[in-house]
């Protein structure tokens, strides 16, 4: 992945790229954007959910204040439109982007109608992907 801009506003040393990475792309990120990942857990060293809509927790992180807020799902034992619900939830709490294995066909529509950008395939632990994917967005090398 690679940032069409630099949205850090703090310094870090970059990291070399890891197992987590996507595919090269343009990643649009304006800087304090929320990002949200789904988690087994409700802590960063809880592994990635890979479903969206019956993940167990959504940690949103907030980059102006460095705050992460950990959520646990309650739609995850709903019979029926979970991502749907899901995704309307994220667009409440204003998040930009979204780091999960998968998401439907319906959640997808609803997400890309708010304005979220959405990356699938992430696997690993919460703190590992939300590191790989920040310093591979502020990557300006």
């Amino acid at each position: 992945m690679k940032a069409a801009h630099d949205p850090c506003d703090h310094q870090h040393n970059h990291r070399q790229k890891s197992e987590h990475e996507q595919p090269e792309e343009q990643i649009p990120m304006s800087p304090g954007e929320k990002i949200c990942i789904t988690a087994q857990g409700s802590d960063l060293n809880s592994p990635i959910d890979p479903r969206f809509g019956r993940a167990q927790y959504f940690l949103v992180f907030d980059p102006k204040d460095m705050k992460i807020e950990a959520v646990r799902n309650p739609k995850t034992e709903a019979a029926q439109n979970v991502g749907i619900e899901s995704a309307q939830w994220l667009a409440s709490k204003g998040v930009k982007i979204l780091l999960t294995g998968h998401v439907g066909s319906k959640a997808s529509q609803i997400l890309h109608s708010a304005g979220i950008q959405i990356i699938t395939g992430i696997s690993g632990t919460s703190k590992d992907v939300y590191n790989d994917f920040v310093n591979q967005v502020c990557d300006v090398s």
